[in-house]
């Protein structure tokens, strides 16, 4: 039986833990337990985003990727700043 490869990844925020399965990226949280996935694309927009989330505001961050959703993009911002306002994210 094959089982995927799974790789750990280190966050901006410590209270979530993130692993990278197949091409989904999975989010767990220390404080709610709440789980969180993003598929390949979201995936690596969400790791961008928590890689630069440090140097930009959220508003500056909407105009770094004018293409993508500004909603998905604030909640992204908010979970890597360990503010969880968001229910459900896929």
């Amino acid at each position: 039986m094959n089982y995927p490869d799974i790789i750990k990844l280190p966050l901006t925020c410590n209270s979530l833990n993130a692993c990278l399965i197949d091409e989904n990226l999975l989010l767990c949280s220390n404080d709610t337990q709440n789980i969180y996935r993003f598929k390949k694309g979201n995936a690596a927009l969400f790791l961008q985003v928590d890689e630069l989330i440090g140097n930009y505001s959220r508003e500056e961050m909407v105009e770094q990727f004018p293409m993508v959703d500004t909603v998905l993009l604030k909640k992204m911002c908010d979970l890597t700043r360990c503010k969880e306002t968001v229910d459900h994210i896929e």
